[in-house]
């Protein structure tokens, strides 16, 4: 016969449990109900209860707190210069073909291109090359692509976005300086418009009045980050979806990057980007980075009361006849326990309340 007395969970949970701080560690079952029902029944020993052992996955969550940001803040590479006469506030949304600013009243215009604009674009080619009788390019091609977004198509002449800087292209850009109060010279450059490859969101508000210095902007996209610390590697991948609360709103974010980083004291942290799934309010608070990581996938559990150190050495559980049956003891998750042996789902155990 087995002998046995009742153990104390703390050297049970010393050994096995996979908490961290912060975490608390939950067990589900594969259905979604929970691993161990409370069974009612006349014949349940006093001083305790029946509960059914579970099949499902034990998880540990950890929670960590994270920083709402928009990416990196860069300075706009605005050419003009002069006083500032018009300019956005700090956090404002400008989409491509909209108005970045104002500078000696003149207007700075936002364009959507991946290539920078690096020349000033106009009719005579930069490099002369044989058969070429106009500037060429993909910058072109976007400057063409602002215009008739712009409703300047030289009377239907631009309707084909040739990436040729020809004479249509050149009555479009003057007719288009005119209408806005740039100078009708038939060329563009960073003075008048810049290209960027999505809307920005402006990180600075330029005083008025003064000479421009600079315009700096964020990506329109938002981003969470979080740090972790080499010990908790094992929780995020590139990829792997979080859940993410502020206030009252919840969402999903999946993991974008991880890069090492050194905070203020010089300490080295890992530092997680995560892209989301919805827009959060910038008003909600400190944004709670939920990571769930699977210590064991489809095991049986009971809950951790269940268990009974036994004098031949390991763990039992008692049956509502009082028979014990012998289990190995797995992963430890929120009081819940993995185990193994002669145990099917939805057999009944003692557990003391």
């Amino acid at each position: 016969m087995i002998g046995r007395r009742r153990f104390i969970v703390g050297a049970l949970l010393g050994a096995t449990a996979l908490t961290g701080a912060g975490g608390a560690l939950v067990a589900s079952s594969g259905d979604g109900n929970a691993p161990a029902t409370d069974v009612e029944s006349s014949d349940t020993p006093a001083g305790s209860e029946l509960v059914e052992v579970g099949r499902g996955d034990l998880t540990d969550t950890r929670d960590f707190n994270g920083t709402l940001t928009y990416g990196d803040s860069l300075d706009l590479p605005i050419a003009a210069t002069g006083i500032v006469t018009a300019r956005p506030e700090a956090g404002s949304v400008i989409e491509p073909g909209e108005e970045l600013l104002r500078i000696n009243n003149r207007p700075v215009f936002l364009a959507r291109s991946d290539l920078p604009m690096y020349r000033t674009l106009r009719t005579k080619p930069d490099v002369k090359r044989t058969g070429q009788k106009y500037m060429a390019g993909f910058d072109v091609v976007h400057l063409q692509g602002f215009l008739l977004d712009a409703g300047f198509d030289d009377d239907g002449k631009l309707d084909e976005i040739d990436g040729q800087f020809g004479p249509s292209t050149v009555r479009a850009v003057k007719a288009w300086q005119k209408s806005v109060g740039l100078p009708v010279t038939g060329e563009v450059d960073r003075t008048q418009m810049i290209f960027m490859p999505e809307a920005v969101r402006i990180d600075t508000t330029h005083q008025m009045g003064v000479e421009f210095t600079r315009l700096a902007a964020t990506a329109n996209e938002q981003t969470v980050t979080f740090s972790i610390t080499s010990r908790d590697r094992r929780l995020v991948a590139v990829g792997n979806e979080v859940q993410i609360t502020a206030g009252d709103v919840t969402t999903t974010g999946a993991v974008e990057r991880i890069e090492r980083t050194t905070d203020a004291q010089g300490n080295s942290t890992l530092r997680v980007t995560l892209s989301l799934a919805h827009v959060l309010p910038v008003d909600a608070g400190t944004p709670e980075v939920i990571v769930v990581e699977v210590l064991a996938t489809d095991v049986l559990t009971v809950p951790v009361r269940a268990l009974l150190a036994v004098s031949e050495g390991g763990f039992a559980v008692e049956r509502p006849d009082g028979t014990l049956s012998r289990v190995d003891v797995g992963a430890v998750a929120n009081s819940v326990a993995e185990i193994t042996g002669e145990l099917s789902p939805g057999d009944q155990v003692v557990v003391p309340t």
